[in-house]
């Protein structure tokens, strides 16, 4: 598939998911609210150019998702009551990417918490609108000030 139509059709380059979900934005970076969380605070980080695998990514690229990662990371013992978390990024339809569009997961993780992300990692759903709608204003809330 051409990237341009590939890209066209991405739910991860389309502006009103983009605005919808959006969390932190960067110049060259998003962080998205998972719209099939795992557990509460599932946040997704984004290249906002389309590329599928992570190989593809610049070293820019990474550098910015390193202090979006760092960022989310504060405020998770304020939300979330952990500062221990999970990033996960699988690379290609065998390993289980569902959006071609390369994206991590970054999920917190407190006590026990493992199993039960291991067992929702399978088994997803998506969230309402309104639920989507209070979860993204609250991390913006907490990342307003770092």
């Amino acid at each position: 598939m051409d990237e341009t139509k590939e890209a066209y059709s991405c739910p991860f380059c389309d502006p009103e998911i983009l605005e919808r979900q959006g969390v932190l934005n960067g110049k060259l970076c998003h962080v998205l609210y998972c719209l099939t969380p795992s557990c509460n605070g599932n946040v997704l980080l984004i290249p906002k150019r389309h590329v599928l695998r992570f190989e593809e990514l610049k070293q820019e690229e990474m550098n910015e998702m390193h202090e979006m990662i760092r960022k989310i990371a504060k405020v998770f013992p304020q939300l979330y009551k952990t500062d221990d978390y999970l990033l996960l990024q699988k690379n290609g339809k065998l390993s289980g990417q569902s959006v071609a569009h390369i994206h991590f997961h970054m999920i917190p993780t407190a006590e026990g918490g493992i199993q039960e992300i291991s067992t929702a990692l399978h088994k997803r759903t998506a969230i309402s609108a309104d639920e989507m709608a209070r979860r993204t204003e609250e991390l913006r809330r907490a990342l307003k000030p770092i």
